[in-house]
């Protein structure tokens, strides 16, 4: 990235303590300490509720049968933690699904989905100003998502706050706010930043602040309503 005011290069790994104003919302952003709490959270002897699942679930791995919905892909099933594939979840349908997959690992999206068809829900980044003098990152973006991902966003979002949070044994009341270690490792971790041009880090980056101050109706989920032309062209 670049300081909007001297031209200086930034690495991702540079912001520290720094204020970010994203959408007129304020917040710390800090990487590094994001990271930590993440490893912290996630050490190796940490107590997560489990079950054998499919490992991976994400809108190319559901298929519909005679007998009903079923799996696909079983490279990662096995015994995996609950809160870990909420996550996965949630990150692939505000944004790995539709715009980072196709965009960073476009031969897996081809050789996935037979309608590969170019994504028309992505972030748009309308105004960026960065300041290493200030610690200071402003923002300005939209984030839209398509009729079919929206039902399923708020469709996971109320599951959290019912059965899908007791299964994962979530606490009432901080269940997505106790997703956060498994968010920052899926946002950093399965497109990592140094591929991603600077717009689409800046965008990342706004989403990996905002998943460090998860509670109900957090800005990390709210997507908007895209266009009637371009809902019109989305792939279902």
């Amino acid at each position: 990235m670049t300081d909007t005011r001297t031209g200086d290069q930034v690495l991702a790994r540079m912001l520290t303590g720094y204020t970010a104003t994203l959408n007129d919302a304020v917040m710390p952003l800090d990487v590094p300490a994001a990271i930590e709490s993440a490893r912290a959270a996630l050490h190796p002897e940490g107590r997560w509720a489990s079950a054998v699942t499919q490992g991976d679930p994400t809108e190319p791995n559901v298929a519909t049968s005679a007998a009903g919905a079923c799996w696909l892909d079983f490279e990662h099933a096995g015994r995996n933690t609950l809160a870990d594939e909420i996550a996965n979840l949630l990150w692939y349908l505000l944004a790995l699904g539709g715009w980072l997959a196709p965009a960073y690992q476009s031969d897996i999206y081809r050789n996935t989905l037979l309608l590969h068809l170019p994504p028309v829900a992505t972030p748009t980044l309308e105004h960026a100003e960065l300041s290493t003098r200030h610690r200071r990152l402003e923002l300005h973006y939209t984030w839209p998502a398509g009729p079919g991902r929206s039902v399923a966003l708020t469709r996971l979002l109320d599951r959290l706050d019912t059965d899908l949070g007791d299964a994962a044994a979530l606490p009432p009341g901080r269940r997505l706010e106790a997703l956060r270690p498994f968010s920052t490792a899926r946002i950093l971790g399965v497109i990592p930043p140094h591929p991603l041009t600077t717009e689409d880090l800046l965008l990342v980056l706004a989403k990996l602040a905002e998943a460090q101050h998860l509670h109900e109706g957090a800005p990390f989920t709210r997507t908007e309503p895209l266009p009637a032309l371009a809902t019109s062209r989305e792939q279902p």
